[in-house]
């Protein structure tokens, strides 16, 4: 009678852990796709999020992009929350930890005074093997406009290199100035542009396409200056500076420290890597922890 007892004691207890567990889970377990199950199983939990229209339920997010779109370029899937330092890299929860330094070999050099933006362009293009006679005639294109950033994605348009242009900035940027891009400049915002949360986020962006060889263009100094970054460690960022910016010099003697092939303190870039001080005119960029690249 008390092995019989006990045995009910015993059914009753891991029916309640079943149904407890269970209610842990979204949905019935037993649909739950093998993501979910995955996620689930390696220590995450799922919860819904705002991503890009091209993701599906459960994106890899140790890599920022899937939910990195503008809102209206998002819908609402599945995702699954890791914990601090953790990722769901599309299989399962495991540590992201970018390499502590990584630089990039034998990155190009291009300098010219009064035209960073153009300057940091053509690094990028030189970095994807064109040739010097193409180069001049990109140079060319970009001198033919106005002047100022937009006029790099000319060149790019004409190279056939657009759609492979990435923007990243931070929330809160200007919507006048990203209307701008997306609607007149580039041929797919919803894929081309990444919306980041804070500085933080804008910076383990840098290092991942650091550390995968992409070269990246960023928006320093204030929103004046467009230079190459070439590398990182854990105390500086290392820099390819294509030349004096006029605009920003009139605020802040730079030429005293100027360097073409220098670096900065993380907390120093950090702090200029803002636009908050944008005195250029025009179309500036649309926002903070501004980064321009070319995919692979």
């Amino acid at each position: 009678m008390k092995k019989l007892f006990l045995f009910i004691i015993l059914m009753i207890i891991a029916g309640a852990s079943f149904w407890l567990l269970k209610s842990q889970v979204p949905g019935d377990s037993e649909n739950l796709t093998d993501r979910e199950l995955a996620c689930i199983d390696s220590g995450g939990s799922v919860s819904t999020g705002l991503c890009c229209e091209s993701a599906g339920d459960f994106p890899g997010n140790c890599a920022i992009g899937a939910c990195g779109c503008a809102p209206e370029y998002s819908h609402e899937v599945k995702i699954c929350g890791c914990g601090k330092d953790k990722c769901f890299d599309g299989k399962k929860c495991s540590y992201f930890v970018p390499p502590t330094s990584y630089h990039i070999e034998n990155p190009p050099y291009y300098r010219e005074d009064g035209f960073c933006w153009g300057g940091s362009a053509i690094m990028l293009m030189m970095y994807k093997g064109f040739s010097k006679d193409e180069i001049q005639e990109f140079r060319t294109i970009l001198k033919s406009g106005p002047g100022g950033p937009p006029d790099m994605f000319k060149g790019f348009s004409k190279f056939g290199v657009l759609d492979k242009v990435r923007l990243a900035y931070l929330e809160g940027y200007s919507k006048e100035y990203a209307d701008f891009y997306n609607h007149q400049i580039l041929t797919n915002p919803k894929k081309q542009v990444i919306i980041l949360d804070n500085k933080d986020k804008a910076l383990e962006k840098l290092k991942e396409l650091i550390s995968s060889d992409v070269l990246v263009s960023i928006v320093g100094h204030y929103g004046n200056h467009y230079m190459i970054v070439t590398g990182y460690d854990k105390d500086y960022i290392y820099i390819n500076d294509p030349g004096i910016d006029n605009v920003f010099f009139q605020r802040i003697d730079y030429k005293a420290e100027y360097k073409e092939k220098t670096k900065m303190s993380i907390n120093q870039f950090l702090k200029q890597w803002t636009v908050s001080g944008f005195e250029g005119g025009g179309i500036g960029f649309p926002g903070d922890g501004g980064m321009i690249w070319l995919e692979k």
